[in-house]
């Protein structure tokens, strides 16, 4: 099935890789003051990992999470942005990410929670970041995401990271808009706002069949509106999985179903995985997850050492080199 952005005319030439690559990108929500503590411990285990084996990751930040924790605590922002800062420079780049309209002082989203809550059958997408945006609120993405940006470099300021040196950004519940006119609004505002790369592009209806996220492995990248290209994702791993359970199956079937990325002669490409750091604290799957439910140091330890070790071995078996977005543009070309 045709992802959006070839339905709706978006979809230029093909974009190749030079070697094989991995970029092993992570959506970074959902922490709140509450679970900060614990989310801090993870976060310098997490620094301490990639500097062990050198890893790096792309974690696309969710704005409007890292204002409340700031509105929140000053004291755990402190120690957020302390720990954000050595992830850093361990190997961590940062990219925008968001799911609503929100004051930039405090976080607070414009929509009231009633509204939220209700459903919107015609709707093809998970009423999102783009829904939030423009539906509810009568605001163009392009106008929303100059605010976006300035919100997102008071954090890299605080937490004294430069901004890479080619950005990329990924909606909230891959919601980019449903008709042509949205989708164009939100390409012309990555483009206007200096992107490089986008990272989220979705085919089908939310909650049926047709769903799906990303593309294969090596069909994965190619140009949208100059000079903007789109790196989708390939595949998407539970970091708090443990070995032998449904999820980590899961990932495993999905390697399986490219046999690009591991059937001998192995080509070039760009594996792009996405991952969720909130996984790490939860249990169970599917419907019987139980959200922040894994409260124990130690647990979360284990978790982050048994997912560096799985990526570890995946890495040498496919033969997959980390790479960043920033690092991207080195390693491409454009497919004739």
């Amino acid at each position: 099935m045709e992802n959006d952005f070839a339905r709706f005319g978006f979809r230029g030439c093909d974009v190749t890789a030079t070697r094989r690559a991995w970029i092993l990108t992570l959506d970074f929500e959902a922490f709140t003051a509450r679970t900060a503590p614990l989310w801090h411990e993870a976060m310098h285990r997490w620094a301490a990992r990639c500097r062990e084996d050198g890893w790096k990751f792309s974690f696309f930040t969710s704005v409007e999470h890292v204002v409340r924790l700031r509105a929140a605590s000053s004291g755990l922002y402190e120690d957020f942005v302390e720990a954000a800062g050595e992830l850093h420079s361990a190997g961590v780049e940062y990219h925008p990410h968001n799911h609503c309209l929100f004051d930039p002082s405090s976080g607070k989203r414009a929509t009231p929670a009633a509204e939220r809550d209700r459903q919107v059958p015609d709707y093809p997408k998970r009423p999102s970041m783009y829904y939030d945006i423009a539906y509810r609120n009568g605001m163009t993405f392009r106008e929303w995401l100059p605010t976006l940006m300035r919100t997102f470099d008071e954090f890299l300021e605080e937490a004294k990271i430069g901004r890479p040196l080619a950005l990329a950004f990924r909606a909230g519940g891959w919601d980019y808009g449903s008709t042509r006119d949205d989708v164009s609004d939100y390409l012309d505002g990555l483009v206007a706002g200096g992107f490089a790369f986008e990272s989220g592009a979705t085919a089908g209806v939310r909650g049926t069949r047709s769903w799906r996220i990303g593309a294969p492995f090596s069909a994965n990248m190619f140009k949208l509106v100059p000079p903007l290209i789109e790196v989708a994702p390939t595949d998407a791993m539970n970091c708090g999985a443990t070995l032998g359970s449904i999820p980590y199956f899961g990932w495993v079937s999905r390697i399986l179903r490219q046999p690009k990325l591991w059937m001998p002669p192995l080509g070039p490409g760009v594996l792009v995985t996405v991952l969720h750091f909130d996984e790490l604290f939860h249990t169970g799957h599917g419907s019987s997850t139980r959200k922040f439910a894994v409260e124990d140091p130690v647990e979360v330890t284990r978790r982050i050492d048994a997912f560096f070790s799985r990526i570890h071995a995946a890495r040498r078996l496919l033969r997959l080199e980390p790479c960043t977005f920033a690092e991207l543009r080195r390693i491409l070309r454009d497919a004739h």
